[in-house]
């Protein structure tokens, strides 16, 4: 194997104490290396079991088709647990109590948080608001909100019943967020009143209205609002929204460890309109969380 420069070395008292080294239980970077490329249905059963992932393994851990003379197309056409069910919001969700999941900061300094078993339970109840509003496994939901709890609370609620989560920040005009949108159709959308960035507030309200007009497939808005009069727009408020879900919550859903999750909108082309899109499925953020477990 050809190496590189090697520019930092943890030392042997900071690496014996990662997650990493627990896992290799001694052994060699290399010899892990060797192992998960020689024997990789072991190796990502052993990753499976040593991260607790939450979900139903399956009989295969890897699906390899063979395609001679191309080993760049037998690498992409690779599945990984191809029997596996899991939730992406189980294994997010997975600790309970009183401490803080979520922390939330504005410009001004207004904190807001959420603990693990609030969190839990709005998501549940906003996933049954969506469901309410005809949000069916595959439809697409998506959010144009600053950063913020309810950005977190919308993408775990549509991953719960199997929807397609995007999103994009609200300092982008209105044919910004249409380039993006427009192109995955989505039937609810999550939207602001207003933001602040710079010590100014910014309406939001005038170019929400464009935005709902150039997407033809909304059947709801939902408002973060801290402004009493939004409800003259004929929008709904997202705490009432979600309140709606309280008597229903629904559980998360298992699906397809490549299920889809979340559109990635990376950049709009400014003469054709179209944006460049990834979607990251189920086994792309699993794979995120194991690294960060390890």
């Amino acid at each position: 194997m050809v190496r590189g420069e090697i520019v930092w070395t943890p030392k042997d008292d900071r690496a014996r104490k990662t997650r990493l080294f627990e896992f290799a239980n001694g052994v060699g970077f290399d010899e892990l290396h060797k192992w998960s490329v020689h024997s990789p249905d072991e190796f990502w059963r052993k990753i499976w079991q040593f991260c607790d992932v939450v979900g139903e393994q399956g009989e295969r851990a890897i699906e390899r088709l063979a395609i001679p003379n191309d080993p760049s197309a037998q690498f992409i056409a690779t599945r990984f647990f191809p029997d596996a069910k899991i939730s992406i919001v189980e294994n997010f969700l997975k600790r309970t109590g009183s401490g803080e999941a979520l922390v939330a900061i504005d410009e001004t300094g207004r904190r807001t948080s959420r603990s693990w078993d609030e969190l839990r339970e709005r998501v549940a109840c906003l996933a049954s608001a969506l469901q309410s509003r005809g949000v069916v496994e595959g439809d697409r939901v998506v959010a144009w909100l600053p950063n913020a709890i309810e950005v977190v609370e919308t993408m775990l609620a549509s991953a719960s019943i199997g929807a397609i989560f995007s999103s994009c920040s609200p300092d982008f005009g209105a044919q910004g967020v249409l380039d993006r949108f427009s192109q995955i159709a989505p039937k609810v959308l999550v939207a602001t009143d207003s933001y602040i960035y710079g010590g100014k507030k910014f309406d939001c309200l005038e170019r929400l209205a464009v935005v709902r007009q150039g997407l033809p497939s909304l059947k709801a808005t939902l408002l973060v609002s801290q402004n009493a009069q939004a409800n003259s727009h004929k929008l709904v408020d997202y705490e009432s929204c979600l309140k709606s879900g309280a008597s229903t919550p629904v559980s998360p859903r298992r699906f397809k460890f490549d299920h889809p999750w979340y559109v990635l909108i990376r950049r709009a082309r400014l003469v054709c309109r179209n944006a460049s899109c990834i979607v990251w499925r189920s086994i792309a953020s699993a794979s995120q969380r194991t690294s960060t477990a390890l």
